[in-house]
C-alpha cells in the first residue's frame, strides 16, 4: 500500500467551514452573541482525515534520515504539540501542513525539538522551511544535521 502525501482536500475544507459556521451561528445567537470565533485553520479538516485514514508509520520509509528512534522522538513531539489524532507522518508529507494549523502549536512544536535535541532555528529558519516547501523529510533531516553538530541525533 502506498501512502500519499498530505494535502489540502477542497471539498472536505469546504464541507467542514459550511457545517461548523451554521452550528456555531445558531449557538452564538442563542447563548453570546458578543463571543468571537475564528474558523478552524484552512487545512486542518484534511489533515487531520488523512492522518485517522493512515494505518502506520512504515520505518524503511524514514530509513536514512537519522536514528529510528530519535525521528520517532520528533514525529512525536510534533502530533503531540500539534494535536494530531497520531503520528502516522511519512518522509513527503508537506512539512508546512504538518507544522501550521494552531495559533502558537507551532512555535510549541519547534521549541520542543529545539529543547529535545539541543538544535536552534531562528524566525528566519521557519519561514525558510515552510516559503521552500520543504518536506517533513528535509526537516527531519534538517533537525538531525544541527543535532550532529552540536551532539548526537
Amino acid at each position: 500500500m502506498v501512502t500519499q502525501p498530505l494535502h489540502i482536500d477542497e471539498a472536505l475544507e469546504n464541507a467542514a467551514k459550511a457545517g461548523a459556521a451554521k452550528r456555531l451561528g445558531r449557538w452564538l445567537q442563542k447563548y453570546s452573541p458578543l463571543l468571537i470565533y475564528r474558523d478552524p485553520p484552512y487545512g486542518l479538516t484534511s489533515v487531520e482525515h488523512q492522518l485517522r485514514q493512515r494505518q502506520a508509520t512504515c520505518a524503511a520509509a524514514w530509513a536514512g534520515l537519522g536514528s529510528l528512534a530519535d525521528i520517532q522522538c520528533v514525529l512525536e513531539i510534533i502530533q503531540r504539540e500539534m494535536s494530531w489524532p497520531n503520528s502516522y507522518f511519512i518522509p513527503d508529507d508537506p512539512a508546512t501542513l504538518v507544522l501550521s494549523g494552531r495559533d502558537f502549536d507551532s512555535i510549541i512544536t519547534i521549541m520542543s525539538i529545539e529543547e529535545r535535541f539541543g538544535v536552534s532555528y531562528s524566525g528566519s529558519d521557519v519561514e525558510r522551511i515552510t516559503e521552500e516547501a520543504w518536506t517533513l523529510g528535509q526537516f527531519v533531516q534538517d533537525v538531525a544535521h544541527r543535532a550532529t553538530r552540536g551532539r548526537r541525533f
